[in-house]
């Protein structure tokens, strides 16, 4: 996501506007005719200040509950961690990844290791 432009160059392109078209503006300043139509939106309820939405939900899983939970069963499947923790698959699946723990069942190595174990009895 872009950053937002600054209020000093808010102030000055709505100074501009109020005497030229919103067209004729936004193409000297550089900026679309919806944006210098926002602002305008916003000069007239007064408020121009900038938005901030870097301001994000607190996550529902905890990494370091997840990393226990894992550790202490490790047969479960990522759906059961989920059905767990209250959280859709996805959310484990991702948190995994962040946290570089692979949690993949390889069904390949299990089959070669029970075909050793057939050819030795």
């Amino acid at each position: 996501m872009s950053a937002p432009y600054s209020m000093d160059l808010r102030l000055k392109v709505l100074e501009d506007a109020s005497l030229k078209t919103q067209k004729e503006v936004a193409h000297k300043w550089g900026i679309s005719t919806r944006t210098l139509h926002r602002w305008i939106q916003r000069k007239n309820k007064g408020k121009i200040e900038v938005f901030s939405n870097s301001i994000r939900k607190p996550q529902k899983l905890d990494p370091f509950l997840l990393k226990e939970y894992v550790k202490q069963n490790p047969d479960l499947t990522i759906k059961q961690i989920a059905d767990h923790f209250n959280v859709w698959p996805q959310a484990v699946f991702y948190r995994l990844n962040k946290l570089k723990y692979t949690y993949k069942k390889r069904l390949s190595l299990q089959r070669e290791v029970s075909r050793k174990e057939r050819n030795l009895s």
